[in-house]
């Protein structure tokens, strides 16, 4: 496999040049990894992915507007304008503001509790067999709430009725969209919690109802920081509202959270779903671009893997 691709095409059609990182050669990543797990390698396979993301957010506040759109006030997604991501226009409420991660230096969406986006990208398969969700996000919480009502929503098109949204439960991670209504996960290892973390982590969900393979009972999944930390059997093609939140459990803002949003990747639809050695990988990249540091998950060469998706080479290291 050839590592060696070092420039790529923004949606403008612009080149962008893949700058080396200071510890690409030198350094801690030299002496934990093998030659070519450096941050280059990843940002290469992570890039030719045989995901296709739907969605891509990386709020980066580029000077030129390309991730972060300012007035009006959006935050444009790399592969399809028709799925940015804009605050709710019948609350009229203000947009996330910026914040900044200290260790991988990359910019973030800051959402202060009462903050929300919407985006118009319907989850509901009312008229397909096809119907499975695949979604990864980088964030971390600066407050938790302690109740027993949800709160704290990282994203859902919930209507009524448990549809598919991610929130917190009297501290637990509440996964929404089940058979069950809400999985709750009450114990996870401390490397591999999403809830209690001072830090960025990155978790994802993925809803596997129904497609030509990879589905059924207790075929879902909910992943942080490269582990797997649960598993659940997805609700049948829940029919929630056409649109989907950021930073809130549905897109009329209830139960929003207060904390930091990096980075959103989201994919539906798919005929087979991304299968654990893949989900492995697209965490292990997106713990690499945030400088996240977890015990026993390294850069490591997979040899047969296969993984693809957008991506932007990042300014962290494992």
């Amino acid at each position: 496999m050839c590592v060696c691709v070092v420039s790529m095409v923004n949606v403008f059609g612009e080149s962008t040049e893949y700058k080396r990182h200071k510890y690409d050669d030198e350094g801690p990543i030299k002496k934990r990894c093998r030659d070519g797990e450096n941050s280059g390698y990843y940002a290469q396979y992570f890039q030719h992915l045989k995901t296709t993301w739907d969605i891509d957010f990386e709020p980066s506040f580029w000077i030129d507007g390309y991730d972060v759109q300012k007035k009006p006030f959006k935050v444009l997604n790399k592969y399809d304008n028709e799925y940015d991501a804009v605050p709710s226009l019948e609350n009229k409420r203000e947009s996330p503001t910026m914040g900044l991660d200290p260790f991988s230096q990359r910019k973030t969406l800051a959402f202060d509790g009462n903050q929300f986006l919407t985006c118009p990208m319907d989850w509901s398969t009312n008229d397909g067999y096809i119907d499975n969700l695949q979604v990864f996000i980088v964030f971390k919480y600066k407050n938790l709430p302690k109740t027993k009502e949800f709160r704290g929503g990282l994203f859902g098109n919930d209507n009524g009725g448990y549809k598919r949204f991610v929130a917190i439960q009297n501290g637990n991670l509440a996964i929404s969209g089940t058979t069950d209504g809400v999985y709750l996960i009450k114990k996870m290892p401390r490397h591999n919690d999403p809830v209690h973390s001072k830090n960025f982590c990155v978790l994802s969900v993925h809803w596997n109802n129904t497609a030509l393979s990879n589905f059924g009972e207790n075929k879902s999944s909910v992943w942080c920081n490269g582990k797997q930390i649960g598993l659940f059997t997805a609700q049948k093609r829940p029919p929630g509202y056409t649109s989907f939140a950021l930073g809130a459990i549905n897109p009329t803002g209830l139960d929003c959270m207060e904390g930091e949003i990096g980075r959103l990747l989201v994919c539906g639809s798919r005929e087979h779903p991304i299968a654990d050695k893949d989900i492995e990988v697209v965490h292990k990249y997106l713990l690499w671009e945030w400088n996240i540091q977890v015990k026993g998950i390294t850069p490591k060469r997979d040899e047969g893997g296969s993984t693809s998706g957008g991506g932007d080479s990042g300014s962290g290291m494992l």
